[in-house]
């Protein structure tokens, strides 16, 4: 009985970890601030409201993502810089096609897999600000 016990917590364990080689997440973040920038424009916006900040944050910590071939297309990269306490805390760079970079490593290329992920906001975000200033 101990030995079946032990295989079924063995192939349990196993099956789960397998899952967890799909997919991965970044380290959570907490932040204050970001600044969003399109790679092929020179116009950044500074978001400190404390909501639009905590809702990118928010989309940043719930990532999930599988590493992929694909390239990115670079004329519709949104990269947001997040900050808390004026110190550069993560740094997310992503195209309409929910391709994505983290940290300035454009080597490691992964897809956004969340169901709900929307890059849309993202814009709708940029945008808002864009025309504040």
């Amino acid at each position: 009985m101990k030995k079946k016990c032990f295989l079924l917590i063995l192939v349990i364990s196993l099956t789960f970890s397998g899952c967890s080689l799909n997919s991965l997440s970044p380290e959570k973040i907490t932040t204050d601030a970001a600044v969003m920038f399109y790679t092929n424009r020179s116009y950044s916006v500074v978001i400190e409201d404390e909501e639009i900040v905590k809702e990118l944050t928010a989309i940043y910590n719930t990532l999930k993502l599988k590493k992929t071939d694909d390239e990115i297309d670079i004329s519709s990269t949104i990269n947001i810089v997040f900050y808390e306490d004026k110190k550069e805390k993560a740094i997310l760079s992503i195209d309409k096609n929910g391709l994505l970079y983290l940290y300035r490593d454009t080597d490691n290329i992964y897809e956004v897999i969340n169901k709900n992920f929307k890059y849309e906001r993202l814009e709708e975000i940029y945008t808002t600000y864009a025309d504040k200033e």
